[in-house]
């Protein structure tokens, strides 16, 4: 997992955050299984639509450098959204 959180933190984070629209990012990780969920949060469905283009760069070299395959994309509304204004990161 540890390779996780430095490829969101050193690649993934710094590769959308940037970009317009952009309202924020949450990544699950459980670490019996491996397994990781990036939520990439946007103002309006353009804004997103308008992030893959990058999205699609930075997905291979996230493969590559965790030895994942990412599964699916899919696409959500928010229907609720409540976080408190803190950063969160995991262990290095």
């Amino acid at each position: 997992m540890a390779d996780v959180v430095r490829v969101v933190r050193d690649v993934v984070h710094p590769g959308i955050r940037g970009e317009a629209g952009y309202v924020g990012y949450i990544v699950l990780g459980d670490r019996e299984t491996g397994k990781a969920l990036g939520v990439t949060l946007w103002e309006s469905e353009a804004a997103r639509e308008l992030s893959d283009t990058k999205a699609r760069q930075i997905r291979p070299r996230v493969e590559q450098e965790t030895g994942g395959i990412m599964q699916s994309v899919e696409r959500y509304d928010v229907l609720f959204y409540d976080v408190r204004p803190t950063r969160v990161e995991g262990p290095t």
